[in-house]
């Protein structure tokens, strides 16, 4: 890949899906960003899908405990296991 085709990796894991929680992107648009330029299309593919992304990361559930606890301890989580 070419310098400018090359993409960017963030940190931040999103711990309920395991991917990125940035999609990587190529250095263009990360610039566009920090300058606050908006993508040259309201209809740009990566645009709509990061806004999907957070959309979806925003309204859908999550059942992952809080920062602190410790999810392998139950009395902690306050979650329980079902066994039959």
């Amino acid at each position: 890949m070419s310098g400018s085709a090359a993409l960017l990796y963030f940190n931040g894991i999103n711990g309920a899906t395991g991917r990125y929680d940035l999609e990587p992107m190529p250095a263009a648009s990360l610039a566009q960003a920090a300058l606050g330029i908006a993508p040259r299309q309201p209809d740009d593919k990566a645009h709509l899908d990061e806004l999907k992304r957070r959309f979806q990361r925003d309204t859908e559930a999550n059942y992952a405990p809080k920062e602190g606890v410790n999810p392998k301890n139950l009395a902690e989580t306050g979650w329980g296991r079902v066994t039959g």
